[in-house]
């Protein structure tokens, strides 16, 4: 009996990163924000106008699945940038 192969199923995108490609796409810009303390700085993301939080999973899973991208605004070429874009398709 021959073998028949499936064609690989299309990565589901999460809600939560559904959720965030819709704020941007209504114009929000995610923004990297950083919190120092004594043990040491903090990063954090957020939604710039609404402020709402978004977590790390969320903004490294977009990133990973080429949704968004940096916007290449970091204060020096070997940081960080401060802000992320949607990706253009």
């Amino acid at each position: 009996m021959a073998r028949i192969d499936k064609e690989p199923k299309p990565k589901k995108v999460p809600v939560k990163v559904q959720r965030l490609m819709s704020a941007m796409s209504s114009g929000q810009r995610l923004v990297l924000t950083k919190r120092q303390s004594e043990v040491g700085d903090e990063r954090s993301y957020c939604l710039e106008w609404s402020g709402r939080p978004v977590g790390d999973w969320t903004v490294k899973r977009a990133l990973d699945d080429g949704l968004i991208v940096p916007s290449g605004d970091g204060l020096f070429p070997e940081l960080d940038t401060q802000t992320y874009q949607l990706a253009t398709q």
